[in-house]
């Protein structure tokens, strides 16, 4: 197990960004670079002897200084979409600047994606990197000073994930990850023959600027049943509005289940490579990647196509303030979140 620091690129400012490699020789091996506390690789061993890169990402510090589609990053305060960039704690009014038409996406301008952290390491021979960051109060609209801390360990052929954060006010903290996932390869094409599999039984349907209703439907008989595993690309391209709306899934799952549990498999047709996503959360948001920029360059100086990778991003239900029935991602002063996403691996 081993940890090497490099030099990444400098930014504007001045300030040195870096990049983390840790390799646990046991068949996993993750790039992380400080800007945005973001996954920049990661490596499996697919038992042949060969090394599948299986995280979408960019080549440059530049390139990720305009990082279109999120590529790998931290996302907080708050993750996905809250309407009309607003909400209310104890009827107490708070605004944010409104980044995607009229409404909140990945916390706007102060999307923990943009900002430096600090790594620690506590021992450079270790399989584990923390990342840091302090989040002042009122910053685009969230109250209370906020500490976080993102935590990545590589077990065997697991990438465990676990945040932290504490704020000296009431407040809303939703944090994911924004990797995308190609089985086959990060530069091997789209992922439509990829099979999924979801322990969700229902989901929540959007509206207008693709946020939630408020309704949480069953997926039986729809686009959205995953249930027993079928090609991400199946129905993808179907009449049902749902997925017209977004040409494909930018939609929230209702996991089964509490606790620490399985509830994703997705299986690179190619390789037969699958990924389990292992996580405490009630949501799950699955996004195929209909964005993905064709003009960029990424990794490698490959050129990405839309679907080329899909991303499971575990959170809390997106707009869940304006839903009392939706999980909600209210947290008290003092109070610590935390919880654990895990995305672990195995070849055929």
């Amino acid at each position: 197990m081993s940890i090497l620091k490099e030099k990444f690129g400098t930014m504007p400012t001045g300030e040195d960004v870096y990049l983390y490699t840790v390799d646990n020789r046991k068949g996993l091996k993750a790039e992380f670079i400080d800007l945005g506390c973001t996954i920049r690789s990661l490596k499996v061993d697919n038992g042949k002897g060969n090394e599948i890169d299986v995280v979408l990402g960019r080549e440059t510090l530049e390139s990720y200084l305009d990082n279109k589609g999120c590529h790998g990053i931290t996302v907080g305060r708050f993750a996905n979409r809250i309407h009309n960039a607003a909400f209310e704690i104890d009827g107490e009014k708070f605004t944010s600047d409104a980044n995607e038409n009229e409404n909140l996406l990945h916390s706007g301008w102060a999307n923990f994606g943009k900002r430096m952290w600090k790594a620690v390491i506590e021992d450079e021979n270790s399989d584990s990197i923390s990342f840091e960051f302090f989040s002042p109060d009122g910053e685009n609209g969230f109250p209370g000073d906020l500490n976080a801390i993102v935590t990545f360990t590589l077990e065997d052929k697991a990438l465990k994930i676990h945040y932290e954060a504490v704020a000296n006010k009431d407040t809303i903290i939703n944090f994911t990850n924004h990797s995308y996932f190609n089985m086959n390869g990060h530069a091997s094409g789209n992922m439509l023959e990829h099979t999924l599999k979801l322990n969700a039984d229902f989901y929540t349907p959007i509206g207008e600027g693709v946020i939630p209703t408020g309704e949480i439907l069953s997926v039986k008989g729809t686009p959205f049943d995953f249930t027993e595993g079928k090609k991400v690309g199946a129905d993808i391209f179907s009449d049902f509005d749902q997925i017209k709306k977004v040409n494909g899934y930018d939609h929230n799952f209702v996991l089964r289940g509490t606790g620490l549990r399985e509830v994703a498999y997705l299986t690179g047709d190619k390789t037969g490579l699958t990924m389990t996503t292992i996580t405490d959360k009630p949501g799950v948001q699955i996004y195929s990647g209909q964005g993905i920029s064709t003009a960029d360059t990424f990794k490698g100086n490959s050129k990405y196509e839309p679907y080329q990778g899909i991303a499971l991003e575990t959170q809390i239900f997106p707009n869940c303030t304006e839903y009392s029935h939706f999980p909600q991602a209210l947290v008290r002063c003092g109070d610590r979140y935390e919880y654990t996403t895990i995305y672990s691996f195995d070849c055929e």
